[in-house]
């Protein structure tokens, strides 16, 4: 005899039940396959980079660095992109090409 939609879904979620996946899992595990891909392929760094949240925080920063007027305003500036440490370096490289290009658009 044949399960119907509704007792599948329900056989489903039992077996979530039991093996008590949970959401901090599942980021780890994705963020376990991000990490082998670009030890694997060195040019998924950049894409995997742009995804982060702290992607457009830092590259807002840089725009807004760029717009600052006064010496006082430059040096807060500077020291909250400094804030986001290593995390600011790509976003900050692909601003300056992005200058050099002609192309500096915000995003």
């Amino acid at each position: 005899m044949k399960k119907n939609r509704k007792e599948k879904k329900s056989s489903k979620r039992k077996k979530c039940k039991k093996c008590d996946w949970t959401v901090n899992d599942f980021v780890n595990s994705v963020w376990g396959t991000m990490e082998k891909q670009a030890m694997e392929n060195k040019s998924l760094n950049m894409l995997h980079a742009r995804l982060s949240p702290e992607w457009n925080r830092v590259t807002r920063k840089i725009y807004e660095l760029l717009e600052v007027k006064d010496q006082n305003g430059l040096t807060e500036k500077i020291e909250e992109i400094c804030g986001f440490g290593r995390e600011a370096v790509r976003p900050l490289i692909d601003t300056i090409l992005k200058i050099h290009k002609g192309t500096g658009k915000k995003e």
